[in-house]
């Protein structure tokens, strides 16, 4: 009897629990977020989440234009009228996604006012989280006159600390993401932690085989790198110190680029490796697609993520699926991953000497490498997306009870 009461409790959430899960952008370009709501959508159980897409301009428009600024805006809305009707909607954010952060400019404002339905918000980026403040409060006139615009009034004396508290519930990913709102005026109890999923990562050894032979690394020990080629990953780190290391040593980028700035740095890159002499040994796969890309991850010796600072990273959490394991700069986040299990070496990356230590000794040592695998096991399955989907269930069903 007790089992089919705990069944019959279990599907009352479900059915309670109708989601309209919301990522924003350009349609047409390829999105780290995107992947991440689908996957989410994905796992949760059947017919209870589904992802909807909230149309941004393609380049950032200012307020400077306020004509085309408007035209967003209108975008915007008519998104919102064609969102299916839902218990709640859960919104994904980063700053850029929305258009950023000023007023009568940000995009997620205007979104939360038009969507009548209770909303919960995943942070992934906020300029709080890189310790900027823009537009916490109106400085010049313009300021009030483009708030009144965009149809704040009265005039909040911080736009984020009031988008934010319009919110049921605020996810992040890390625990000092949260310290960081509650420094800023949220209330800890909106704030819920749940780490980003480890999502799984499988391919058949025909296909690691014939990635290897694709790119010509059959025999070399890989160093990879996932995700989008940004600056700020720093895989120039990683280059200079190519020379150093043994010649069959390969750095392999899976992944390809993403808008003008990325490909600018993906020219550097390229540049650098002719100087240094080691153009045969770096790789850039482009854009893979997901067999493609977890025949290359099972296919790393180890995974380099020399980049510092980052509030949460997809392609970290692609890297523990497939069990190598991960040198990274030293940063909150991984700090964070590593106290939690994660299979991590984490060393001063902007310090040559001792990112080419941290490479090494993953390479050399086989207890090590042993040791990190199993943490990383581990670690992905009490992380994994149905673990992830289940906690976000029972924090809706607590959050939609406060009233």
């Amino acid at each position: 009897m007790g089992s089919l009461a705990d069944k019959a409790h279990e599907e009352a959430i479900v059915y309670m629990m109708q989601v309209v899960m919301v990522e924003a952008g350009v349609p047409f370009r390829p999105c780290g977020i995107r992947d991440y709501v689908e996957v989410l959508c994905g796992a949760m159980p059947e017919g209870t989440a589904c992802r909807c897409h909230i149309d941004v301009p393609e380049k950032g428009v200012t307020r400077a234009h306020p004509m085309t600024m408007m035209a967003a805006r209108h975008q915007v809305v008519r998104c919102v009228k064609r969102l299916p009707s839902a218990r709640l909607v859960h919104a994904h954010y980063n700053d850029f996604s929305w258009n950023g952060i000023r007023s009568f400019e940000n995009c997620y404002d205007l979104f939360l006012r038009a969507c009548p339905m209770p909303h919960f918000i995943t942070l992934h980026e906020h300029p709080w989280f890189r310790n900027l403040h823009v537009w916490d409060n109106p400085r010049t006139l313009a300021d009030y006159v483009f708030a009144w615009a965009a149809g704040q009034y009265p005039v909040p004396k911080s736009l984020p600390l009031d988008v934010l508290l319009r919110h049921r519930g605020i996810h992040v990913h890390q625990r000092w993401l949260k310290n960081a709102l509650c420094d800023n005026g949220v209330p800890g109890e909106m704030v819920a932690v749940i780490p980003l999923f480890v999502p799984e990562c499988n391919a058949p050894d025909h296909a690691i085989a014939a990635f290897k032979e694709q790119y010509n690394v059959g025999g070399n020990r890989l160093l990879v790198a996932s995700g989008f080629v940004f600056e700020r990953k720093c895989y120039e780190r990683i280059l200079t110190l190519l020379p150093n290391l043994p010649d069959d040593v390969t750095f392999c980028v899976l992944g390809g680029i993403n808008g003008r700035g990325s490909e600018l740095y993906m020219k550097k890159l390229h540049s650098l490796a002719e100087q240094l002499g080691v153009t045969s040994r770096f790789v850039v796969t482009g854009y893979l697609s997901e067999p493609e890309m977890n025949a290359g991850m099972l296919a790393a010796t180890a995974f380099v993520a020399p980049y510092g600072e980052v509030s949460a990273s997809a392609s970290v959490a692609r890297c523990i699926a497939a069990g190598a394991p991960i040198i990274t700069g030293e940063c909150r986040t991984f700090s964070e991953l590593i106290e939690n299990g994660a299979g991590l070496l984490s060393v001063d990356a902007s310090c040559p000497d001792q990112l080419l230590g941290g490479i090494k000794r993953v390479l050399d040592d086989s207890e090590l490498v042993t040791h990190m695998r199993q943490l990383n096991m581990r670690y992905a399955e009490s992380n994994s997306v149905t673990a992830c989907c289940s906690q976000f269930i029972g924090w809706y069903a607590e959050r939609m009870d406060v009233t």
